[in-house]
């Protein structure tokens, strides 16, 4: 009995986290397919953008990651947001 108990155990602890791991890829594929739809590309934003790059890579980081902020507070759902996130971050380091 006890045997056979492990046995169910061990199949249980194999197979729930296999099934977690594709629900998790399936909402995330889900998930992705609903912010591609919604992610809209904004001419304001990419100036925005590209003038924080400039600062950033001038070494002005205090300005850059001002600039960065305000692309991600400005234009949320834009193809920039992203972007503006991980330099904004960098400009903090």
């Amino acid at each position: 009995m006890c045997t056979s108990l492990m046995k169910v155990s061990m199949k249980i602890s194999i197979i729930f986290p296999a099934i977690l791991f594709i629900l998790l890829v399936v909402s995330a594929s889900a998930l992705s397919q609903a912010l591609q739809d919604s992610i809209v590309f904004k001419p304001e934003a990419e100036h925005e953008f590209v003038e924080a790059m400039g600062s950033f890579q001038a070494g002005r980081f205090d300005t850059a990651s001002v600039l960065f902020t305000h692309v991600i507070k400005s234009y949320p759902r834009s193809h920039r947001a992203t972007g503006a996130f991980i330099m904004g971050a960098k400009a903090f380091l």
